[in-house]
């Protein structure tokens, strides 16, 4: 499994684990067959069907697949070609039951034989990188080559993306390195201390890569992360120059660039370099629909006054909803056309996500993420109703739906929108300022109680909302006068945890 420890595949399954499929295939075009040799083909091959199908193009996927099968000199690799249509036929919007049992059956006859090393692996590593960790486990236990480089990096991989972390994970990491100098070992062990937020050693672990192969293109995306996570923002943008050196286009760098041009240092510039960079993402990542939504999730949260952001992060909804009209593209875009101030259009989306499926009625047996889009939905209908003009009896009646939403869902309380929407009712309703700054104060100890942000990363900047928290803080403000000290602590405590996070932002409230 010589060809498994291959730099370029480890930058692909780099890329695949990180959701960036459109760059997976861009980089196996530049790599070339040259990179894996004649016994990775196959692997290569199986992986460009992989992001094919995550781009949403089953049906050319399972063209590749079906020839794969038919070519005798791939029969090494004939179950991991069976998952991988087996992944296809999952991703279709209408399934064909017969022809996934049929794949099943064949699978199984497989699992009954001996399975050649090399197919065994490619399997199992297809399957680790769809989070398919039950079937990935057993499979892997099959290979005999398991004191390997390739196989100990796998191993490790496979418990850490599996959240079963022990002490052999990193054991597995550093007798891989140790072994041959393995990248993709150098950067599990890097993503490992990351998840720990050990950052000195996450450092020290890819500049120990980028020492042994400087030209490792995801260890200065890592690298440029670590800085980021630390603070470090001079020495974030210096990684990225470097990187740049290695490729000038690549989106995670641009977006970085991106970050500390516009929030730390606040220089309009950063509104090109967003621009450079949806445009170069909508055209590397076509069909991306996981990674529209999640920028566009982010800049929607750190957008605040600037008009350019919001329709940078508009284009990317757009393209999503253009995949896929899913309750999370329909909240997005409702939640960026009401800060636009088009509320009729605001209305009309979240009533649409309401109705897409993840509705309070509909919402049993759905998992967790499903029920909470579907509170979101509700409470964004609400958010933009009372954004309109109302009268007492829609007051009382935008309450009643507040209070029939705590009594079905308990866990709304969990939302700091809904205790921010409680204290925009009170205030329509002319209630006391104490009342409307108890809601307030709720709803940032609720938006604060998971997650101090002590840490600088993408995620944590779309959970912190900057946009919402200004706006929350304008209104504690405005109750300044009849609660004094409390509110301008509590707005305090807001700003200073914004500021930390988006120094080059100025707020003027």
């Amino acid at each position: 499994m010589s060809e498994a420890n291959s730099p370029a595949l480890a930058q692909i399954h780099y890329w695949i684990r990180e959701d960036y499929f459109g760059t997976a295939l861009r980089k196996m075009d530049e790599f070339g067959d040259r990179e894996v040799g004649r016994e990775g083909e196959c692997h290569w091959k199986t992986l460009r069907a992989f992001c094919i199908v995550r781009l949403g193009r089953s049906s050319e996927a399972m063209r590749l697949l079906n020839i794969m099968l038919r070519d005798e000199s791939m029969a090494e690799y004939k179950l991991s070609t069976l998952h991988a249509l087996r992944i296809a036929h999952c991703s279709e919007k209408k399934i064909d039951r017969e022809a996934l049992r049929e794949l099943d059956r064949q699978i199984q006859t497989l699992w009954s034989q001996q399975i050649p090393e090399r197919g065994a692996f490619t399997a199992t590593t297809l399957l680790l990188l769809d989070r398919q960790f039950e079937r990935a486990r057993p499979l892997l236990d099959k290979l005999s080559s398991q004191s390997n480089s390739s196989f100990l990096s796998l191993r490790g991989w496979l418990e850490l993306l599996s959240g079963k972390v022990s002490q052999s994970t990193l054991e597995n990491f550093d007798r891989a390195i140790a072994l041959d100098k393995n990248v993709e070992a150098f950067l599990g062990k890097a993503h490992l201390f990351k998840i720990r937020q050990n950052i000195i050693d996450m450092e020290s672990t890819l500049n120990s890569l980028l020492n042994a192969n400087s030209s490792v293109l995801p260890a200065y995306v890592e690298l440029a992360k670590a800085s980021a996570m630390n603070r470090h923002w001079e020495t974030m943008a210096e990684i990225c120059q470097k990187a740049a050196l290695i490729q000038s286009d690549c989106l995670p760098i641009l977006f970085l660039d991106f970050v500390y041009s516009y929030l730390i240092l606040g220089d309009i510039q950063g509104e090109q370099i967003l621009a450079e960079f949806v445009d170069a993402m909508l055209l590397t990542e076509a069909s991306n629909q996981s990674q529209f939504l999640r920028i566009g999730s982010l800049l929607a949260s750190i957008a605040l006054d600037r008009k350019n952001i919001t329709t940078q992060a508009k284009r990317l909804v757009d393209a999503a909803l253009g995949i896929r009209q899913n309750s999370q593209a329909l909240l997005l875009k409702s939640s960026l056309s009401l800060a636009e101030g088009d509320i009729r259009q605001a209305s009309q989306l979240a009533l649409r996500a309401v109705e897409s499926g993840s509705n309070i009625e509909n919402e049993k047996g759905l998992n967790n993420e499903d029920n909470q889009n579907g509170e979101r939905a509700v409470l964004t209908m609400i958010r933009c109703q009372l954004a309109e003009q109302q009268n007492d009896k829609q007051l009382k009646e935008i309450n009643q739906q507040l209070e029939f939403l705590q009594q079905t869902h308990s866990d709304v309380k969990e939302q700091s929108l809904f205790h921010y929407l409680l204290a925009l009712l009170a205030k329509r309703g002319n209630k006391p300022d104490e009342q409307v700054f108890s809601h307030l104060n709720i709803a940032v100890d609720v938006h604060f109680a998971y997650n101090q942000y002590t840490i600088f990363s993408e995620e944590n900047l779309i959970s912190l909302n900057p946009s919402i928290l200004v706006e929350i803080a304008e209104l504690i403000l405005k109750s300044a006068d009849s609660v004094g000290i409390p509110a301008i602590r509590v707005a305090d405590r807001i700003l200073s945890i914004v500021h930390q996070n988006c120094p080059g932002k100025q707020f003027f409230i």
